[in-house]
Order: C-alpha cells, then sequence, then structure tokens
C-alpha cells in the first residue's frame, strides 16, 4: 500500500496507483526512497516546500504528458484604474479596459472585492464633491 506523503491516505484507492510519485531527494524528513500524493489537492499543499526543479524526481511521467494550459500573468499588464482615471476615458477606452479588467478578475478573484470597494468610494466621494460645487453654483450672492 502505498500511502500520500501528506495525508496518509491510501494513494492506490483511485485507479489502483498514486497520483503522482517522486524519488526523495532530501524534500522530506523520512526514510522512505520514493513518496506519493494521493491527489492534485495534497500535491499543491505542499508544492511551496519543493523546489522548482522537482520534475525530474517524479517517477510516472508517462502519466502527465498531456499539454497543459499556458495561463498568461497579468500581473503586471494590468492596473486597476481610480474613479476619476475612468471617467476620464472614451466609450471605446472604457469597453477595452473593462474587458481586460473582467480577464484580469477571472484570473485573480481575490483582488476583486478590494478594487470594487476603493472604486466605490472613490465614486461616491465624487458624486459628494459634484453635488456640493452644484450647490454652491445655485446660491445667489447677496
Amino acid at each position: 500500500m502505498n500511502q500520500c506523503i501528506i495525508c496518509s491516505n491510501d494513494c492506490d484507492q483511485y485507479d489502483g496507483k498514486p497520483w503522482i510519485s517522486m524519488n526523495n531527494d532530501n524534500y522530506f524528513d523520512t526514510y522512505q526512497k520514493v513518496v506519493h500524493y494521493c491527489s492534485y489537492l495534497c500535491f499543491k499543499r505542499n508544492q511551496g516546500s519543493l523546489p522548482k526543479n522537482h520534475w525530474k524526481n517524479v517517477i510516472n511521467q508517462e502519466d502527465f504528458n498531456c499539454p497543459l494550459p499556458v495561463i498568461p500573468s497579468y500581473r503586471h499588464s494590468f492596473v486597476y484604474l481610480s474613479y476619476n482615471e475612468y471617467i476620464e476615458l472614451t466609450d471605446e477606452e472604457k469597453i477595452t479596459y473593462e474587458i481586460k479588467k473582467e480577464d484580469h478578475q477571472q484570473i485573480n478573484p481575490d483582488k476583486i472585492q478590494f478594487y470594487q470597494d476603493q472604486y466605490e468610494e472613490e465614486k461616491r466621494t465624487h458624486t459628494l464633491e459634484t453635488e456640493k460645487m452644484d450647490d454652491t453654483d445655485t446660491m445667489d450672492d447677496y
């Protein structure tokens, strides 16, 4: 029986073999020469502890021979605009911005709420300032 190095479950329970098996190149403090993961989730939980070149120690590389999608990195290519910056855009620029923002948010969903809160606060402030200026313009000077 092959036990998962992370959760200690039986790795052979799904299709008769571990999801991934690796030669233990001093990655783990264990006497085992080969370590196993029962699932992608267990592997992902531990991936931060593995060096970038751990692929060379994967024993069952043939199980991973399908091409994987390349996900573009939007970390540096997309910048959220403030409300004031957004209202200065042309209609065409707004459409382009919204498309890029949606793509970015699908890849980085954790940033949506922070951005949305900030944007709404700036919009509210802008509205209040605009109303205050309109009120000042309508007042008569006596």
